[in-house]
């Protein structure tokens, strides 16, 4: 008894991208990455350098996002997190309380010193 297997090759179209580093790079459809926020409908495109190894990201207009996919490029949907639509209440953080903070860590006990002020609003 024998079994063959045939195999579909898959053929991807040779994209153009510009590395911030190496400047203008040739890759196929296959190795750019489609992200696009279903929040807000904003895409962007991802690649490696293939020279440099250098991860590039850069937005993607919807006629960009058509032909990439369309060559083939993997589509990845996101959505931005609930909290960013959170009422925001309290002042805002100031550089002071930023190092407040960073010298309560450095104590022993910045966890009791974190509820003890919970506590006192």
């Amino acid at each position: 008894m024998s079994y063959t297997r045939s195999r579909r090759q898959q053929r991807f179209a040779v994209v153009w991208a510009t590395c911030p580093t190496c400047g203008d790079v040739e890759l196929t459809s296959k190795s750019v990455q489609i992200q696009t926020c279903v929040t807000d409908g904003t895409s962007t495109y991802s690649f490696v350098c293939p020279t440099c190894s250098l991860i590039t990201n850069k937005p993607a207009s919807p006629s960009v996002v058509e032909s990439l996919s369309a060559a083939g490029s993997r589509l990845v949907l996101w959505a931005l997190p609930a909290e960013l639509a959170e009422p925001k209440r309290g002042p805002v953080i100031c550089h002071d309380d930023l190092l407040d903070f960073h010298t309560a860590l450095e104590t022993l006990d910045w966890q009791g010193e974190l509820a003890k002020s919970q506590r006192a609003r």
